[in-house]
């Protein structure tokens, strides 16, 4: 699929909503593992995000 239509994905459902949720998770996680897979989460969506901003910049 094509930047256009995965930038309202993460616009309008999962930006807005993706920080405090795995902020959340990270400062509430009872093992190690989710301490670590919110942090990467939150790198994953970013690093997507800034490659959709770039690939609409084209």
């Amino acid at each position: 699929m094509r930047a256009k239509h995965w930038k309202p994905l993460f616009s309008e459902y999962l930006l807005p909503w993706c920080g405090a949720f795995l902020g959340k998770v990270e400062a509430h996680a009872t093992t190690p593992f989710w301490r670590t897979m919110a942090p990467l989460t939150r790198d994953a969506i970013s690093a997507m995000w800034d490659e959709l901003e770039e690939d609409s910049e084209e």
